[in-house]
């Protein structure tokens, strides 16, 4: 699963770059809130900011797809990175309702120990992010929308626990140890926002 998310933004830029010309390409940026964000054992709220790239041409074609990054969350988090793919529930009058699934990357600090004991935890520094959203889009014009989401994310995580020490350095510090993989599956919370698209051509 660590490297999932890089093979869906490799088929994703394949993807775009076959269908530009069908799917007018946009910008994005949005703000979101994030109220009882959670990333590994960490939760709390926060907000967070993000800049995308879409393809859509939602008065011929009920499909939209595109590349997403964000900054925020909290302190621990670098950026995310990720691909969304969302579809047209109902459309008229220059505004849609549209469901997606947004698939991303988050990068975090790595994590830092003094010293490295039997029991300690090792938390996953790029875990996987699953974001199901509803999204009602407004055109304003023939070059500008706006918007507001809800979604709700769930993260899939690895973490390592130190089950032995192996070997340490002359000065005591651990050189080598054993640990134990664990696959962890959770909430991270809902998150809503709003943001605006600008039409490139």
């Amino acid at each position: 699963m660590r490297y999932t998310i890089c093979i869906l933004v490799f088929l994703g830029c394949a993807f775009t770059s076959a269908y530009a010309q069908h799917y007018p390409l946009k910008i994005n940026a949005k703000v979101n809130a994030n109220p009882n964000f959670k990333i590994n054992s960490v939760t709390n709220g926060g907000s967070s900011q993000g800049l995308g790239l879409l393809f859509s041409n939602l008065n011929k074609y009920p499909v939209e797809f595109g590349l997403v990054m964000q900054r925020g969350y909290n302190s621990s988090v670098q950026f995310s990175f990720g691909l969304t793919l969302a579809y047209v529930l109902v459309g008229f009058n220059n505004n849609w309702l549209k469901t997606g699934l947004e698939v991303s990357r988050f990068h975090l600090k790595k994590y830092r120990y003094e010293d490295d004991m039997v029991g300690d935890v090792m938390e996953d520094d790029r875990p996987t992010s699953f974001k199901p959203y509803l999204e009602w889009e407004w055109g304003i014009g023939q070059s500008f929308s706006l918007f507001i989401h809800s979604g709700y994310r769930l993260t899939l995580s690895q973490t390592k626990t130190i089950t032995e020490i192996l070997s340490r350095n002359a000065d005591g510090t651990v050189q080598r140890f054993r640990t134990k993989e664990e696959t962890n599956f959770y909430s991270s919370g809902f998150e809503g926002g709003i943001g605006i698209n600008i039409k490139l051509y």
